[in-house]
């Protein structure tokens, strides 16, 4: 899964944050059809259930996750919208260094909510570099990869 289609898919997101809250009841229907009715960051999605949803359908179970543990965040869509590309990014397995790289950071001592948080921190990081720059015709996913590959534990704590 390539970076850009990742940001692209945020940027809907986030411009659409208003529709999406208004439409996240109607995806209860198919999360049972799908077999996925909650998310649980420190469990982690089964792969195939989890890439079977869509996009707003991810986003949602970790907005409803978020909401019932009470979890307070700064932009509740934007924080959803970067638990699922993550998720999303594990799931594919090997296509992405994203599984390898929350592995990892669980050996280093994360538990797996911080690990998704530590690589949605290098994606964000990354998007925020790409925003900025000029478009250059290079594959942002080179630089966002290399970026996963330097992540570790320690880095990440001392720099929240």
């Amino acid at each position: 899964m390539a970076l850009w289609q990742d940001f692209d898919g945020l940027r809907r997101v986030v411009q659409g944050a208003e529709r999406s809250v208004d439409i996240v009841s109607s995806f209860t229907t198919r999360r049972r059809a799908v077999g996925m009715q909650h998310y649980d960051p420190l469990d982690g999605p089964d792969c195939e259930e989890w890439l079977a949803l869509d996009e707003q359908e991810r986003i949602a179970l970790a907005r409803d996750y978020h909401g019932s543990a009470r979890i307070r965040v700064p932009n509740a869509a934007m924080h959803a919208a970067m638990h699922a590309i993550v998720e999303t990014q594990i799931a594919l397995g090997d296509e992405t260094p994203a599984r390898r790289t929350a592995e990892r950071l669980m050996d280093e001592g994360l538990d797996r909510h911080e690990a998704i948080h530590a690589i949605g921190s290098v994606l964000v990081e990354c998007m925020t570099d790409l925003m900025k720059a000029p478009k250059s015709g290079r594959d942002p996913n080179v630089a966002y990869f290399a970026a996963l590959e330097r992540l570790t534990a320690a880095n990440w704590l001392s720099g929240r």
